[in-house]
């Protein structure tokens, strides 16, 4: 039964971002979401025992610094980097925001996608990222969306996680 319910907490929650947190966190910790939208990550983590915070778009406009009244142990953005103008701003506020030793878990579409524009290849993740962090690794992989209007479709992206 406990498998079920936890199932369905993780029915909307960004499923390489559970596999990430899995592999890497052995309890719960403090987690910010860049770009929450409507606070599917944040609701699951909360149901795991995670002390979290979201903010969105364009209540907070992720081109300026944003800095929260804690640090955390894990810093994730799906899907909204390639929105972000002022790169080196966003990178200031992952940095600033998160603990020494830290996760950083960056979700953004690869230069491949046939749907969007505004993408990146791998190094250019690793020349933005590289000037703050540590351990990068970036992976690309498939994922299938459901959003209308397009109807059900593959994106490919690309998964970059490192540490503070």
């Amino acid at each position: 039964m406990l498998n079920i319910l936890l199932f369905c907490y993780y029915i909307n929650m960004n499923e390489l971002l559970l596999k990430f947190i899995k592999s890497n966190f052995n309890k719960p910790g403090s987690a910010l979401d860049l770009g929450c939208g409507a606070g599917d990550d944040i609701n699951n983590l909360k149901h795991l025992g995670w002390d979290t915070e979201g903010v969105n778009l364009p209540e907070v406009d992720l081109n300026f610094f944003y800095k929260s009244k804690k640090k955390f142990d894990l810093i994730y953005s799906n899907y909204v980097l390639q929105f972000i103008k002022n790169k080196d701003e966003f990178l200031k506020t992952c940095y600033n925001n998160l603990k020494k030793g830290g996760y950083l878990f960056i979700s953004t579409f690869d230069k491949s996608d046939k749907v969007l524009k505004n993408t990146f290849e791998k190094q250019d993740l690793f020349d933005i990222f590289n000037k703050y962090f540590i351990n990068i690794k970036i992976e690309k992989t498939k994922i299938k969306d459901n959003h209308e209007p397009i109807g059900s479709h593959n994106h490919i992206v690309l998964v970059l996680t490192a540490r503070k």
